[in-house]
């Protein structure tokens, strides 16, 4: 129980629907189901985070260059009509093995 206290007390509001449940039980939760319940709301958070569109803002800013940022082409610069078609590479950690570069769900130590 000790260890499951721990455990919820080091999450974020992201996970309040799997506190709010692990903390209505009548019988402890064994350490099993707690990992099954987390990780099934850390791949939830992540489909959210995927389908949320950027804010309009964001996006008028990308639009439109700063208005003091002419340069020799002029108000706006030219357009590049290449795209490198790399992606940026995954910055965060994974959870289970603290590693950068991927997340628990693509975790090659998690699966064995």
């Amino acid at each position: 129980e000790d260890m499951t206290d721990y455990i919820l007390h080091g999450l974020d509001d992201g996970y309040r629907a799997v506190i709010d449940g692990v903390n209505a039980r009548d019988t402890p939760i064994t350490f099993d189901d707690l990992l099954e319940r987390l990780l099934i709301q850390e791949l939830s958070i992540a489909a959210i985070q995927r389908q949320t569109p950027a804010p309009l803002t964001a996006l008028n800013a990308q639009a439109r260059p700063n208005s003091n940022a002419k340069s020799r082409f002029g108000q706006y610069p030219p357009q590049s009509t290449q795209r490198t078609g790399s992606r940026k590479p995954f910055l965060g950690r994974c959870q289970w093995c603290n590693i950068k570069g991927h997340v628990l769900s693509d975790c090659t130590t998690f699966q064995q």
